[in-house]
């Protein structure tokens, strides 16, 4: 199941991008999925929320991750509840009805590539320490897994400074990039995903799970 990118803030483009992803993991669950493959890999990033959202009823309810500052110190939590993102106890999508209901802790493989970043690297976090959960392919882009914020200067004039660094549900914290569980390189074959070597290893470890 790729996660794509999505850059827009608007509350209804939000809205509609994380019932699309949700309804894919319900469809798919529908029809018997029990063993998952969430594909980052062409994920540039944009708005996490979303995303979590979307993916929710997947991950599960629970701490997902948050937030930390230059001296270490927690500044935002994240969690899912209810299959929604929140931040600090607030939701950050809302979405009409209840999402379906998906057994907690389906494993779940991750696959990662050089063009995952920011918002891609942070569902990735999100995953990370998850029960039954495995990454697989290569090294994310460097350098953004951060927080940013913009900084008015002057009326002319403004700054978009990293402010804090990304941590998961474990407290361990990604200054730089988000490496996989299981380091899988080759060609990606995006057309054919029989053929490729990150789908296959992913598969691999899927069939292996009770």
């Amino acid at each position: 199941m790729a996660v794509p990118t999505i850059y827009t803030s608007g509350p209804e483009e939000m809205v509609e991008y994380a019932e699309r992803i949700r309804e894919r993991a319900c469809a798919l669950a529908a029809r018997g999925a029990t063993r998952w493959i969430v594909d980052l890999r062409l994920n540039m990033g944009g708005n996490m929320h979303p995303m979590l959202t979307g993916l929710g009823p997947l991950i599960g309810d629970g701490p997902i991750g948050g937030l930390v500052g230059a001296e270490g110190e927690e500044v935002a939590r994240w969690s899912i509840e209810g299959g929604v993102n929140h931040a600090e106890g607030a939701p950050m999508v809302a979405l009409d009805g209840s999402p379906c209901e998906l057994e907690v802790g389906q494993p779940i493989a991750v696959l990662l590539g050089p063009v995952t970043m920011s918002s891609g690297q942070i569902v990735a976090i999100a995953l990370a320490g998850r029960p039954r959960t495995r990454s697989f392919g290569e090294s994310t882009a460097d350098g953004y897994t951060t927080a940013n914020e913009w900084k008015q200067v002057r009326p002319d004039l403004a700054l978009n400074l990293s402010v804090a660094f990304t941590m998961d549900r474990t407290g361990r914290v990604y200054e730089r990039v988000v490496e996989p569980d299981e380091v899988v390189t080759g060609a990606d074959d995006f057309d054919q995903p029989g053929d490729d070597p990150k789908v296959r290893a992913a598969l691999d470890w899927l069939g292996r799970q009770p």
